[in-house]
């Protein structure tokens, strides 16, 4: 065979498929040439290839044409060969499906094909069992054990609870315990969230449970700064989206008396890491840490990958080292999520390229896409913004003085172009780097949040040693039509929810202080507090997201909430489909 690592794909010829017994073929995109000619292809097949010193079972495509046998890039990379620098695709491509004949495919396109032909372990969309790591849980010694009883499961729901039960138990998450043979000490009420689509999810609430009294691991989440100084010299990006990241850990065998769950039928106990345990982050970052330890130009944070490198050779041995590493763990991918040879990457909240680090525009667009105010009410709302954020930029009150002759009583209301520049100073003030601060990772966050009649809004900021707030993000959205027939409670608790996951990169990690101006969602989405039996399925469900956060509840009357309240009342203009709520009972 030729080598010719400029094939992305190895060939042989018909003739040659016949010498080996004509194994079955399968279906293959069609491939074409340096030439731009198609070339007919029969399908592609699986071969031993012996080289190098080994035997592997790979790929290839089978051709009508005569021509000599390649050995082609897929086969380079599966060998792990070192690349030639430089090197360009020119032989053969595959044709992408879509497109037919007229066009090739990305050069991205064609890495992802290749790279999930050669890992199917890797890319499975499916969640792995890491190798050689256990999670342990550790409680403080003043711990007392607490027992919940399984509660009422709505008769609707018990053939679809046992279905699920059925399922994580044959996928091996879940083990069956009988109190009869040992004591049961811990177990946790569990909640069960009706997807979309109809089907169950089962949960366990440990945060009324084992999390108050866990022993956190203080291994660091590393800075984003620390991180983005191993991507210096990229010029390409790839980045990698794991699978159910905590389901992919086993839990040590005398750590799953901890994660008992109380059923109608009987007690489970968790054999795999599950959703809500407040250690699971330093945990799993540790571990990704020490499986993708020695190699250069990859960045990892909990459960998201990124590799660079200086040029294509370089930037595709790293992300093939880094997925010979997890495969050797056993580690799973979510193919849909990766990307692959890019020149721009978005990577925890911020655009990545040759050029640097780059915000993105997300935190500032409520304020930018504001449109005018069209009455008294809405003006006075953005005000109130305004004024909040006055103490930190020298002079922005003396731009608000003709605005605020308007909200007078009695005042007739006049809109035009002079009170319509004002506003668009106003806006350009607030998104500037005079009032908007750098995310710190040292510093304690802060989230606000409020709810109207149509709008919900958020506020991300770092509280400074003097107690002032300085915001670091904005977001606000329209309410869907359903939406904005929920009651005030879960109006204001959607707000909290629609801030929590806007900001997750922020947030996810760390302790942060959550305010809301709703009294009774101080009770209900306490750290502490058990998810309330008369809660109404979307605040069970809820509550339950909130449970994988690290965070205290703190009352804030509405008018010491300025920032949150006007982005929940200002109209913006872009649309925004809600994803479809799913909702949850506590049985």
């Amino acid at each position: 065979m030729f080598y010719d690592p400029g094939a992305t794909q190895s060939v042989i010829s018909e003739k040659v498929w016949h010498t080996l017994g004509n194994p079955p073929l399968q279906a293959a995109p069609a491939l074409i040439a340096y030439t731009d000619v198609p070339v007919e292809t029969l399908g592609k097949t699986e071969v031993n290839v012996t080289a190098f010193g080994k035997t592997m079972r790979l790929h290839v495509h089978v051709v009508k044409k005569t021509d000599a046998p390649l050995f082609g890039l897929n086969w380079c990379m599966a060998f792990g060969l070192p690349l030639p620098q430089g090197i360009e695709i020119r032989s053969l491509r595959l044709m992408t499906s879509d497109q037919g004949h007229s066009k090739l495919s990305s050069r991205h396109e064609e890495v992802a094909r290749n790279l999930i032909e050669l890992y199917p372990d890797v890319f499975t969309n499916t969640a792995g069992t890491i190798l050689g790591y256990e999670a342990e849980v550790h409680l403080r010694d003043e711990a007392r054990p607490k027992l919940f009883k399984p509660r009422q499961v709505p008769f609707a729901l018990k053939g679809q609870i046992d279905d699920e039960l059925n399922r994580l138990l044959k996928e091996d998450v879940l083990e069956q315990v009988d109190p009869a043979t040992k004591p049961i000490e811990w177990a946790s009420p569990i909640v069960c969230v009706v997807k979309p689509s109809g089907k169950i999810r089962i949960y366990g609430d440990f945060k009324v449970t084992i999390n108050p009294h866990v022993i956190l691991d203080h291994y660091p989440l590393p800075r984003f700064e620390k991180l983005i100084t191993r991507l210096n010299g990229g010029t390409l990006f790839s980045v990698i989206d794991l699978k159910d990241a905590y389901l992919q850990m086993m839990v040590r065998a005398d750590s799953r008396k901890y994660l008992v769950i109380a059923t109608r039928r009987g007690y489970f106990r968790y054999k795999l890491l599950p959703f809500g345990l407040s250690f699971a982050p330093a945990l799993f970052q540790k571990t990704m840490e020490k499986i993708l330890a020695g190699i250069d130009g990859e960045a990892v944070y909990i459960d998201d990958i990124i590799i660079t490198g200086c040029n294509e050779h370089q930037h595709m041995d790293r992300l093939h080292a880094v997925l010979r590493q997890l495969r050797k763990a056993g580690v799973h991918t979510c193919a849909t999520k990766c990307k692959f040879m890019c020149k721009s990457v978005t990577y925890l909240g911020h655009r990545i390229d040759q050029e640097g680090i780059h915000p993105t525009q997300e935190r500032v667009e409520a304020i930018k896409q504001t449109p005018m105010p069209s009455n008294v009410h809405e003006l006075r709302s953005f005000l109130g913004a305004v004024n909040y954020y006055a103490k930190f930029v020298t002079g922005l009150q003396q731009h608000c003085v003709p605005l605020y002759r308007l909200t007078k009583s009695g005042m007739p209301w006049s809109w035009g172009s002079k009170e319509t520049q004002l506003v668009e100073r106003l806006k350009r003030i607030l998104t500037s780097s005079e009032t908007l601060v750098h995310y710190d990772d040292k510093r304690p966050l802060v989230l606000a949040t409020d709810a109207c009649e149509v709008r919900v809004g958020a506020v991300l900021s770092h509280l400074f040693p003097c107690g002032e707030e300085r915001p670091i993000a904005f977001a606000s959205r329209a309410l869907t039509e359903t939406e904005k027939r929920y009651s005030t409670i879960d109006k204001e608790a959607l707000a909290i929810i629609f801030g929590v996951t806007k900001f997750s990169q922020y947030l996810f990690g760390r302790r942060f202080t959550l305010e809301t101006d709703h009294k009774p969602l101080e009770r209900i989405f306490g750290e502490k507090r058990e998810v309330p039996k008369i809660a109404t399925n979307r605040l069970t469900r809820w509550a339950l997201i909130l449970s994988a956060y690290n965070y205290e509840v703190r009352y804030v009357p509405a008018k010491e909430n300025a920032p949150a309240d006007a982005l929940s009342r200002l109209p913006v203009k872009a649309s925004w489909k809600g994803a479809r709520c799913s909702q949850a009972v506590n049985c």
